[in-house]
């Protein structure tokens, strides 16, 4: 089982989207973030815990695709879908009044980390 791919696209996930959204806040000058490096870390360790179902869905989706013969493209996109769907349940399970701005930002952070790694799948010539 090889996890390095979906344990860092996760944490790298958990990492970019908070500070996505705290120079996004910057720019549109609001007031919301005075404490960004607190807010910072309350939404990475919020993003863990909640995240957790998340992973573990991934986790069972990377498993299964990435032995079959598809290319690495067609494993990341499907994995994309994948993590996009799960971050929009999990904020509608919370279901809070700013869910809306969130799920974007974390499922832009998902997209964005996403091309950092590389797949390995059991397709020859990759």
């Amino acid at each position: 089982m090889n996890l390095g791919y979906p344990i860092k696209h996760w944490l790298t996930t958990l990492v970019i989207s908070p500070a996505i959204m705290i120079v996004g806040d910057t720019i549109a000058n609001s007031k919301l973030m005075t404490d960004a490096m607190g807010i910072y870390f309350l939404f990475v360790l919020f993003g863990l815990i909640f995240s957790i179902p998340a992973l573990l869905v991934y986790v069972i989706i990377f498993e299964s695709i990435a032995r079959t013969n598809r290319s690495a493209l067609m494993v990341k996109t499907i994995l994309n879908l994948t993590g996009a769907f799960a971050v929009l349940v999990t904020f509608l399970i919370i279901d809070g009044s700013m869910a809306k701005t969130p799920s974007i930002v974390y499922t832009v952070g998902l997209l964005i980390g996403s091309l950092f790694y590389k797949v390995k799948t059991d397709k020859p010539n990759e």
